[in-house]
Formats: structure tokens, C-alpha cells, sequence
């Protein structure tokens, strides 16, 4: 009889065990893990959005700004619905079986990667007052990391983002059954989309 997973060590799996792990997930798809991951997602990333929002103030930047710059923030309830049914569609054309509640519980789960990367960054800023980074903008200002086409495109070199999209195109593989090739190109596409407009949203705020 195959052995249950708790939700910690489901998240424990993603580091050190991410096939057998995506698997398993693939194979019992629970939604209540996601919850969890994706509600404190948002409430440790609260310091982090008020840091951007005091930075905004301080730099002067008009309000309508702040509110493009919120609205960039790809997270909550309501995204990761839309996430699992853009994967569901793309699954259905590139020929792939999972269902929804394998590809909500597959992206849901993905996020324990954010979160990890925003229990680094909350203390540090609150310790240092600095933001930092797990990509090559370290070496920027955080004005110009958030703000420059430069910084947007440094950033999506994030060691965490990347490690994501290993474990997105993983997950495609063991839980959707698409083909390597196939999800080599849609990996691929998937970054250089999310470069295209993080570099855009840099350039209009």
C-alpha cells in the first residue's frame, strides 16, 4: 500500500524528491494543500507589498502606478483558478490526460516555492531594510531592479523562479504525460512570454 504524504511532506518532496513527489501529488491531487500554500503566500508577502508601497511614496511616483504595480502581482484564489484552467486548456491541445484538480493541485503546490523565497526575503527586509534578490539584479538598486527594462529582465533569472518552471515542466511530464520535447518548447515559451512582459511593465511604470 502506498504511503499518504502530509502536506509538509509533500513540500519537503518538491526539494529533495520532485519526481516521486509530482507524482504522488498527480496521483492525489488534494486542493486543501494549495489553500494553505497560496493564503500564506499572501499574508508573508504583506511586509514586501507595504516596502514597494513606501518605496512608491518616497520616489513620488504617481498612485496609478502603485495601482499597475499591484496589479502585477500574480497571486491568490482567483489566479490560481485561471492558472489551472490555461493549463487544462494547453494540456487538452498538446494532447496531455490531467484533469483540473491535478493541474490546480500541480500549480498550487509550485507556489511552496515563492513562499519559501518570501520567508527569506520578509525577515531580511525587516532586519536590514533591504530587499533582496535570488537573481543576478543583486547588483542593482531595488528602484532600478523593479523599475529599469534591465532589472525585469535580471530578474527572471530568479534561482526560485527558474526552479519553478523546472518543477511546472516537471509536473507536465508526470502528471499531464506530455512528451519531453513538447515540454522543453512550452517551458521555453512560458519564459520568454513572462520576460516579454515583465521587461513591458517596467518600461510603463
Amino acid at each position: 500500500m502506498e504511503k499518504r504524504l502530509n502536506l509538509i511532506e509533500r513540500v519537503v518532496g518538491l526539494l529533495i524528491e520532485p519526481h516521486k513527489t509530482l507524482k504522488y501529488i498527480g496521483e492525489n491531487p488534494d486542493l486543501l494543500g494549495p489553500v494553505i500554500i497560496i493564503f500564506l503566500v499572501n499574508l508573508f508577502a504583506i511586509p514586501i507589498q507595504e516596502y514597494s508601497q513606501d518605496l512608491l511614496e518616497r520616489l513620488q511616483v504617481p498612485a496609478s502606478r502603485s495601482l499597475m504595480f499591484t496589479a502585477q502581482i500574480f497571486a491568490g484564489y482567483l489566479g490560481w483558478l485561471i492558472i489551472g484552467a490555461i493549463y487544462l486548456a494547453i494540456t487538452r491541445v498538446l494532447g496531455g490526460t490531467a484533469n483540473f484538480r491535478q493541474l490546480l493541485a500541480l500549480s498550487g503546490y509550485i507556489q511552496f516555492i515563492a513562499l519559501l523565497g518570501i520567508m527569506v526575503k520578509t525577515p531580511v527586509l525587516a532586519i536590514t531594510g533591504n530587499l533582496i534578490t535570488f537573481s543576478p539584479a543583486i547588483f542593482l538598486e531595488v528602484q532600478e531592479r523593479i523599475y529599469t527594462p534591465l532589472g525585469a529582465m535580471l530578474e527572471r533569472f530568479d534561482l526560485l523562479n527558474l526552479y519553478s518552471l523546472f518543477l511546472l515542466g516537471l509536473g507536465f511530464i508526470k502528471i499531464a504525460r506530455l512528451s519531453l520535447k513538447k515540454t522543453i518548447i512550452l517551458m521555453g515559451f512560458f519564459w520568454i512570454w513572462g520576460t516579454i512582459f515583465s521587461v513591458l511593465g517596467a518600461m510603463f511604470l
